[in-house]
């Protein structure tokens, strides 16, 4: 007779069970927030569902919000791995529970996005896991690399003060949108070449400075590089520049102090910050936390996903005729307007209204749901060369700065990040950062 042995299931770790019970605990927050808050106060903007689910249907969703983090890697090892979970949280968590309730289309084609987007975040987690290769990087003088820097920034500040749009006043966070357009017409009268000049020091330069600065414990880099995101902040009124200083210096810590348990730390401070958030309403007015960490955050990426995938579901798609590439594209661009103006009239009867989106629904705008997986691959493949790039260096260096130059893909399309906000000049910068920056090492890192 053939003996058979009962086959052993491998029993989840310890950080994994942690994990899951702490992103079960946020998707129920959201929810809480979005349904009984959010939702109400937010009518005027259309962010009041649009689709009735019953229990079972409300169950999928929440079910695929939760299902990649019973896989994705618990503990990190590269920046692509430290971006992906912060990209699942911001990104994809919110479009799986609010998309199907701001989406008037059909049941099935609400089925295939949910499916299209955990594929994609099964792209990239197969793609932050594949070997690594060496990349030699150049020996650049370090006196020479930081004086160039640091020169970017002041003749930008040069340049916005002899252009008479230097501000020195703290604008009001709750009402910066007279600002931001006194800006863009700034912009849109100064050279093309500031507007690039502008998103690249914002996004890759000034957080560089910053990093290097905590991490040699240099207090003059980190002076110029939380002052140059001030500055550019009480210029132009984007929050989410100013904002970017809190969240370096979150990552820093977490990858400096806990490394390899970054997953867990992020799931559950998510969680725990959600629940904190609601337990001091009870007692005192926490309406602007929720506007700006809940709604913000955690709320609006999930709204407009169902509106551009709404849209897109039965209008023609833009195949890259909205862009850089457009000349190079044989289809003319098929609206009369952005697509950004275009959405916010149509969804929330305001075209002043920018509504822009994560890269995933913007990739659906170009080429559907396979441009959705086409543009993961992509984006993994990028990935893949930072991690290789910074393979012998430090995770709280490598880590913070890819998380930080990767934050406008949870607002932006793939393109538009690499080309207008300066991911591509951020891999530049990296691959000439001096090496005596890089020799430090931190357990663990691979």
């Amino acid at each position: 007779m053939i003996s058979t042995k009962s086959i052993e299931i491998p029993k989840p770790s310890f950080s994994r069970i942690l994990i899951v019970l702490a992103t079960i605990s946020s998707v129920l927050l959201i929810n809480w927030f979005y349904f009984y808050d959010i939702a109400e106060t937010y009518r005027y903007l259309n962010f009041n569902p649009k689709n009735e689910f019953n229990i079972l249907g409300r169950f999928f969703f929440g079910f695929m919000a939760c299902f990649p983090s019973l896989w994705l890697t618990t503990k990190t090892y590269r920046p692509s791995q430290a971006f992906l979970w912060i990209f699942y949280f911001i990104v994809y968590i919110p479009a799986v529970s609010f998309a199907p309730c701001t989406s008037l289309t059909s049941n099935f084609e609400i089925t295939v996005l949910l499916l299209s987007l955990v594929s994609s975040i099964l792209i990239l987690h197969i793609l932050s896991h594949i070997p690594l290769v060496s990349v030699s990087k150049p020996a650049t003088s370090a006196p020479i690399f930081w004086s160039i820097v640091i020169f970017s920034l002041l003749l930008l500040l040069i340049y916005f003060s002899v252009s008479n749009h230097l501000s020195l006043s703290m604008p009001n966070l709750l009402d910066v949108y007279p600002l931001r357009k006194s800006f863009a017409a700034f912009l849109e009268s100064s050279p093309k070449i500031v507007s690039y000049w502008v998103s690249t020091q914002a996004n890759a330069i000034n957080p560089l400075i910053l990093i290097c600065g905590l991490v040699h414990k240099r207090p003059l880099l980190i002076f110029f590089g939380i002052f140059g995101q001030f500055f550019i902040f009480v210029c132009s009124g984007m929050k989410s520049v100013l904002f970017s200083i809190v969240f370096i210096l979150i990552v820093f810590a977490l990858l400096k102090r806990k490394g390899n348990s970054f997953a867990r730390f992020l799931s559950m401070g998510v969680a725990f910050s959600l629940a904190a958030i609601v337990f001091v309403g009870f007692f005192i007015d926490t309406s602007l936390l929720s506007a700006i960490f809940v709604r913000r955050v955690f709320v609006v990426p999930g709204i407009v996903t169902g509106f551009y995938h709404d849209f897109f579901s039965s209008h023609p798609l833009v195949l890259l005729s909205d862009g850089i590439l457009s000349p190079f594209v044989p289809y003319e661009f098929p609206f009369d307007r952005g697509v950004p103006k275009l959405i916010g009239d149509t969804f929330i009867g305001k075209e002043d209204f920018h509504v822009n989106v994560h890269f995933l629904s913007n990739s659906f705008m170009h080429f559907g749901y396979l441009g959705m997986l086409f543009f993961s691959f992509i984006w993994g493949l990028i990935s893949w060369f930072f991690d290789s790039l910074s393979r012998n260096q430090p995770l709280f260096l490598s880590g913070t700065f890819f998380c930080t130059i990767s934050f406008s893909l949870a607002n932006s399309g793939l393109l538009t990040s690499l080309l207008s906000h300066g991911i591509l000049i951020a891999v530049l910068l990296f691959y000439f950062l001096p090496q005596h920056v890089v020799r430090a090492k931190e357990d663990g890192h691979a």
